[in-house]
C-alpha cells in the first residue's frame, strides 16, 4: 500500500521550484515557504529529505548572519542542484510505502578513535588518516557506515539493509537523510543516501548496544599494518618521470597508501577500483605495483602471460627464483632506490621506521610481457663475453653499499642506474 500527492500539488511544487531557479536570490521567508512545501511530501516521497538539505543550510546560514526573515539569500549551486532534482524527478518519486520491507542484509558498523569496523559476510576496517582522526566521534560513526558500503556493497543492487551501530546520532541521521544540527554529517548523510539510491539500495538504521556490536568494535580497534608501507610519494613521482611512464592505476594498495587515485586493494576497501588486482586483466592497464614480496613470482608469470606494461617496485634479491624473471621482462633501465630512513612509511605513523630498512636495498622496474618490447632493451644492453667459471667483473663506479650490475640475460648486461 502506497501514499502518493495528487496531481495538482505535484504542479504546484514543480512551479514554485521552477520561480526560486528563476530568481536565484529570494528571502529568507521565501526559501521557508519552499522548504515547508518539499518537507510536507515526506510521506509520499522517499527522496524528499534527501533534496532539500542544501536550502536548508542557505536558510539557516542566512539568519545567523542576518537574523531577519526578509534578509536576501542567494542560493548556492547545490541548492540550485537540488531544485533542478525536484523538476525532474517529482513524477518518478510520487508514492511510498507505508511499511519498511524485509531487510536483505545486516550491515553492523562501529567506530573508535582509532579506525572503523564493519561486519556482514566477512568482516573488514582499518584506520582513519590524520585528517579524519580530527572529527567528532558521532561523524566517525556515519564515516563508518561510509566506508562499509562502499566496501561490502559496491557490487550489490535492488537490496534493502538494516544498519546496526551503538550512536544515536548517527543513527538518527541515517533515518532522516540528513540533518539541521551538524553541516559535515548531514552532508555525508546525503552522500550515503545518494550512493545507495543509484543501486536501488534503500537503508534502515537500528541501535544495537555495544556489547553486542564485538566484532565491528575489534575491527574499529586491532589492524594489521604490515601491507599498509608505502613508498615516499616523492620518490615515486621521481621514478615515473625516470621511466617516463604515466600509471593508470596502483594495484596492490588500499585508500591510506595509494599513490593514485585509481587503485585496487587485497581485500574490500573504500574507494577501490577493484579487489585482488591478481584476478584482473592487466593487458591495457599501465600498472604501478608495490605488493608483498611473496607474490612477485605470480606477478611476474602473469606480466609474462598476459603482456603487461607495468613499473614494479621489488627487492635487490638476486638469488630469488624469480630474479631471473626480472631481467628477462625488464624494457628500460632499473632504478635502484636510495637509502633513506624514510624510504617507506606507514601513513598514519610518518615517523615509523621500516624495520628491515637497514638491510633492503629496493629497485624500481619498467617491465613488459611483450617480447618485442623485451628484445628492443636487451639489444641496448652492454654484451657480456665471459666463459663458464668466469665472475663478471666489478664496475668502476658503484653506488656505496651496492653493486651497480643488475643481472646478465642471454650475455647482456643490464646495470643499474641510481634514482
Amino acid at each position: 500500500m502506497t501514499l502518493s500527492l495528487n496531481q495538482e500539488k505535484i504542479v504546484k511544487i514543480i512551479s514554485h521550484c521552477q520561480e526560486i531557479l528563476e530568481a536565484q536570490t529570494v528571502t529568507v521567508r521565501q526559501l521557508s515557504s519552499l522548504i515547508g512545501r518539499l518537507s510536507s511530501t515526506i510521506l509520499a516521497v522517499f527522496q524528499a529529505q534527501i533534496f532539500y538539505r542544501s536550502l536548508q543550510e542557505d536558510k539557516i546560514s542566512a539568519l545567523r548572519r542576518e537574523n531577519s526573515y526578509e534578509s536576501a539569500v542567494t542560493l548556492s549551486q547545490a541548492s540550485l542542484e537540488e531544485l533542478r532534482t525536484w523538476v525532474q524527478c517529482l513524477h518518478a518519486w510520487n508514492g511510498r510505502h507505508f511499511l519498511h520491507p524485509t531487510p536483505d542484509l545486516t550491515l553492523q558498523t562501529d567506530a573508535s578513535m582509532s579506525g572503523w569496523g564493519a561486519c556482514l559476510h566477512s568482516t573488514i576496517g582499518g584506520r582513519w588518516t590524520t585528517l579524519e582522526q580530527q572529527h567528532h566521534i558521532n561523524y566517525l560513526e556515519l564515516l563508518a557506515v561510509w566506508y562499509a558500503i562502499r566496501s561490502l556493497l559496491a557490487e550489490r543492487r535492488d537490496i534493502h539493509v538494516l544498519l546496526q551501530m551503538d550512536s544515536s546520532t548517527a543513527i538518527a541521521y541515517i533515518n532522516h537523510q540528513g540533518g539541521t544540527h551538524s553541516v559535515p554529517m548531514s552532508r555525508l548523510a546525503v552522500k550515503i543516501w545518494v550512493w545507495c539510491l543509484k543501486r536501488n539500495i534503500t537503508l534502515a538504521a537500528q541501535h544495537i548496544p555495544g556489547s553486542q556490536n564485538i566484532t565491528a568494535d575489534r575491527m574499529s580497534r586491532v589492524f594489521d599494518d604490515r601491507a599498509e608501507w608505502q613508498l615516499l610519494p616523492e620518490v615515486f613521482r621521481s621514478i615515473m618521470d625516470a621511466l617516463h611512464f604515466v600509471p593508470s592505476v596502483d594495484l596492490f594498495a588500499s585508500r591510506l597508501n595509494t599513490q593514485l587515485e585509481t587503485f585496487v586493494s587485497w581485500q574490500p576497501n573504500p574507494m577501490a577500483w577493484r579487489v585482488n588486482a591478481l584476478l584482473l586483466n592487466w593487458k591495457d592497464v599501465n600498472g604501478y605495483a608495490f605488493p608483498p614480496f611473496s607474490l612477485l613470482l605470480r606477478i611476474l608469470q602473469k606480466i609474462r602471460r598476459e603482456e603487461a606494461t607495468v613499473v614494479l617496485v621489488a627487492p635487490v634479491w638476486k638469488t630469488q627464483a624469480w630474479y631471473p624473471m626480472l631481467l628477462e621482462l625488464a624494457i628500460d633501465v632499473p632504478l635502484l632506490l636510495p637509502r633513506r630512513t624514510d624510504l617507506l612509511q606507514l601513513p598514519h605513523n610518518r615517523s615509523q621506521v621500516h624495520p628491515l630498512i637497514g638491510h633492503l636495498q629496493l629497485a624500481a622496474w619498467k617491465l613488459s610481457g611483450q617480447i618485442s618490447l623485451q628484445r628492443d632493451f636487451h639489444r641496448r644492453c652492454q654484451p657480456q663475453s665471459l666463459l663458464l667459471g668466469d665472475h663478471s667483473p666489478m664496475p668502476s663506479i658503484t653506488q656505496h653499499g651496492e653493486g651497480g650490475q643488475a643481472g646478465v640475460y642471454r650475455g647482456n648486461l643490464i646495470q643499474f642506474t641510481p634514482l
